[in-house]
């Protein structure tokens, strides 16, 4: 080999993709993601829009126009079986060194609060199950309890907060390991609300209501973030010492 210094430069082309978490961690392996429908008659219409939080997170719901529903998505762990829905039009935040502690709801308002648990549907015994049909699949509901909020007025951190009129809600029905219960609203939500377009301006009232909710209690909705993909070139220089 030459007494000349040898320089050794060795570039590696390396394909980094950068996954970023996008709004309901869709791409998250220890996670379930789960559809979820609010039902309106087919006698509204337009459908008025509503605001949506999870975790102090804003969830962009989808207006289905052709269904006569909005449909929204949300992710939770695979550990967790069970988690809370609260339908209320007033939120409150308590803060304490500008950190939100906890939100409350009054429950004087009557707000409509459920707690939902998947629950499997065809337990059936290992022993005849495996005599029988090896291949059956697991079947999932969810029972749905209704509860009353607590006299405090503290709201669960698992919880699903819909800003909306309770008394426009009738129940919640269904769903299974894929689908949230699906949200039934009144077939008389027109003459409970006056009409299409007092229900509408209602509608936007408590859409405005959230905005000043999320700035004044320092929660920010989560941006959405698109997955991306980003090529970075890493070179690598080697300098070894000069041979003897």
């Amino acid at each position: 080999m030459s007494n000349k210094t040898l320089q050794i430069i060795i570039v590696i082309c390396m394909s980094i993709y950068s996954h970023k978490l996008i709004s309901w961690d869709i791409y998250s392996f220890d996670k379930n993601l789960f559809v979820g429908n609010i039902i309106f008659p087919q006698d509204v219409k337009p459908i008025p829009q509503i605001s949506l939080y999870r975790r102090g997170i804003k969830i962009k719901p989808e207006t289905d126009h052709t269904a006569n529903k909005i449909q929204f998505t949300i992710s939770e762990d695979k550990a967790c079986s069970h988690f809370y829905i609260l339908i209320t039009q007033n939120i409150k935040a308590k803060v304490e060194d500008n950190t939100v502690r906890n939100l409350t709801v009054n429950p004087k308002e009557n707000p409509k609060f459920y707690r939902i648990q998947m629950i499997q549907t065809n337990r059936t015994p290992k022993h005849h199950l495996a005599q029988n049909n090896k291949n059956e699949k697991e079947e999932f509901s969810w029972k749905i309890t209704r509860l009353k909020v607590h006299e405090d007025g503290i709201i669960p951190d698992n919880t699903l907060l819909i800003v909306f009129n309770p008394e426009y809600v009738e129940k919640l029905e269904g769903g299974n390991n894929l689908e949230l219960p699906k949200i039934i609203i009144k077939k008389d939500i027109l003459a409970r609300a006056g009409s299409q377009a007092k229900l509408l301006e209602e509608a936007n009232t408590l859409i405005m209501a959230s905005i000043d909710f999320l700035t004044l209690s320092h929660i920010k909705p989560k941006p959405e973030v698109k997955l991306e993909a980003e090529k970075k070139l890493v070179m690598v220089m080697a300098n070894p010492a000069d041979s003897a």
